[in-house]
């Protein structure tokens, strides 16, 4: 089930395409919390279900997931359009 809801988040993804991502990435480059919002929200249990495969418990994925969503969210501002 959780691999099926992974399939549809990234059809979400593609299917707003590049200009989707560019409005989130400009969102959260300008400090905007609603897109960093919904980066999180998109990402997020796709993101704890690759963590939790990868450690088999949950409070380590819990961490990791964390770690990776500050990360992203901190290093994003050095993101360049190729």
């Amino acid at each position: 089930m959780e691999k099926k809801k992974g399939i549809e988040n990234l059809k979400k993804i593609f299917a707003f395409g590049a200009e989707f991502m560019d409005v989130i990435t400009k969102g959260i480059k300008d400090k905007d919390w609603m897109a960093m919002s919904e980066l999180v929200e998109l990402i997020q249990d796709d993101l704890f279900g690759f963590c939790f495969y990868l450690s088999a418990n949950k409070s380590v994925a819990e961490d990791i997931c964390q770690e990776v969503l500050i990360k992203v969210l901190t290093k994003i501002q050095e993101l360049k359009k190729f």
